[in-house]
């Protein structure tokens, strides 16, 4: 369950937020003008850090018309896969949560 959320800081071309869940605190940026749509996919980069210990730069919110995520930077292996670097236990529902906080930011 959210808490404590601040609104976001508008900045010359992102929006600074801060997101508390159960157990993380979350912060960073979302740059709103550099949201791109892809098929049925809109991804806008987002800088998060994780209780001021993680930064974790290349992240992104991506959005569909049922439901948002937040996406973590990827390569792409030998077999062409783009694998991801971060790796999320998928019971976490933190994550979910700041997407849908990230999502009424914009």
């Amino acid at each position: 369950m959210a808490k404590k959320n601040a609104p976001a800081k508008v900045k010359n071309n992102y929006k600074e937020f801060s997101f508390e869940s159960e157990n993380y605190t979350f912060s960073g940026r979302i740059y709103t003008d550099l949201a791109k749509t892809y098929g049925k996919v809109t991804s806008t980069p987002v800088s998060l850090t994780i209780d001021d210990l993680m930064s974790i730069k290349g992240c992104s919110l991506k959005q569909t018309d049922k439901n948002a995520w937040i996406a973590f930077p990827e390569y792409k292996n030998k077999d062409g896969d783009y694998v991801s670097y971060v790796y999320v236990d998928k019971e976490q529902t933190a994550f979910d949560e700041l997407a849908g906080h990230l999502e009424s930011l914009l």
